[in-house]
């Protein structure tokens, strides 16, 4: 059928997709079984002419969109040579089930280091939804930091996705290798019945493995020099990547996996959102800014919480700050100076009842230093506030009752 895209339509970086089951208004006129999806793709406008104005679309049940038939609603160019593309579309399942959405991309740019041919290979991401009865509103991890990023040689490579859920599901995440669909867009409707059949890209490798060459460098408390580590903390989300020694473009993927717990009983997968992303390492002289942040916090609902964030560089070069997380509104994080010697900010958050949750809130705080030239470098740590609800008060009567006792 010649369903192998050619490798001139390389371009696509890295994305991901959201989803959430009809919140529409009236609350009577809900469907539990329409679901409104979010896909985000960061595509390389630098190297390609590609422009994907519109997507093809799988849905787990069996059904598909034509090949070009999802229109982009937004297209925004914040990085230089890398567009940011946005679609909304929608579906509405035919009954309860678990079902994983998807989208293929033709093809992945080109001179991706950890696989072989990137431009030759289709890009892969999904998403799986839950429809149950008992679930009611569900809205998937809504992942705040970009899913396109720049590391440094010889320096460590820092990201936390700033990972959200409105619902207060427990988020666990998973390093996973990038995936592709061999068959691609037209395979996958003709040949595979809009299922597609994802595999791991060819001969691929997770980004510190890529060469066998790369050793650590001094950080928190690794005095450095065993041989380079990628890894994904599974319960705030950082990945660490110390450290890149070869420049180049590496792909990876992380699962976002959600858990609902109900009652007593055990918490239940309900989603699992995968983000394919992408890092490209420049060499540079430039030393890594260090930030400060408070220690963990555990506060009653309606305490107001403030704190400061510092952050200071080696080259004595400026500083900005900047916080991620779903409580931005109403939480506010505002910079005061950009040192040298210091750069310095101020969170602030008062939690109300409503915010009472089981798990902690996770806020990312960056530092950028700002050199004269070459690359920008990085310090983020991720800082979790569990909010719990105010001690119950005991009435005089039933004081006076538990006396006699």
């Amino acid at each position: 059928m010649g369903v192998t895209p050619t490798a001139e339509a390389s371009h696509i970086r890295a994305g991901d997709i959201q989803a959430k089951s009809d919140t529409t208004l009236p609350v009577s006129a809900r469907n539990p079984r329409r679901i409104f999806f979010k896909m985000v793709l960061f595509t390389d406008n630098e190297t390609s002419k590609v422009d994907e104005d519109k997507v093809a679309i799988f849905f787990g049940d069996g059904t598909c969109t034509g090949v070009r038939e999802i229109p982009r609603t937004t297209l925004r160019q914040v990085i230089p040579g890398t567009q940011i593309n946005v679609y909304y579309f929608e579906h509405t399942y035919n009954a309860p089930g678990s079902y994983l959405v998807s989208y293929i991309g033709e093809l992945r740019n080109g001179g991706v280091r950890n696989m072989s041919d990137s431009n030759t290979q289709t890009f892969y991401i999904s998403t799986r939804v839950t429809i149950a009865p008992e679930l009611n509103i569900n809205r998937s991890p809504v992942l705040n930091a970009p899913a396109y990023d720049k590391a440094a040689t010889n320096q460590v490579w820092l990201h936390n996705p700033a990972a959200f859920d409105a619902d207060g599901d427990s988020l666990v995440f998973e390093l996973r290798p990038s995936q592709q669909v061999a068959n691609g867009v037209e395979g996958s409707i003709n040949i595979d019945n809009c299922r597609p059949q994802p595999v791991v890209t060819t001969n691929y490798r997770f980004p510190n493995l890529t060469d066998p060459r790369g050793v650590q460098v001094p950080y928190l408390n690794s005095p450095g020099g065993g041989p380079s580590i990628f890894t994904q903390d599974r319960q705030t989300g950082q990945i660490v990547w110390n450290a890149p020694n070869v420049v180049g473009i590496y792909n990876f993927a992380f699962a976002v996996l959600e858990y609902r717990r109900s009652g007593t009983g055990p918490a239940r997968l309900i989603g699992e959102v995968i983000r394919d992303m992408q890092i490209l390492v420049e060499p540079t002289n430039n030393l890594r800014p260090t930030i400060t942040i408070p220690p963990d916090l555990c506060v009653i609902a309606g305490t107001p919480i403030t704190q400061t964030v510092t952050a200071t560089d080696p080259n004595n070069d400026k500083v900005t700050l900047s916080a991620f997380g779903g409580i931005f509104p109403p939480a506010t994080f505002v910079q005061s100076s950009t040192g040298p010697p210091q750069a310095s900010g101020t969170f602030r958050w008062t939690p109300q009842c409503t915010d009472v949750a089981s798990d902690p809130y996770t806020v990312v705080f960056k530092a950028d230093d700002q050199p004269p030239s070459g690359t920008v470098l990085i310090d983020e740590k991720a800082w979790r506030i569990t909010v719990v609800g105010p001690p119950r008060k005991t009435s005089v009567s039933a004081g006076k009752a538990a006396a006699l006792f």
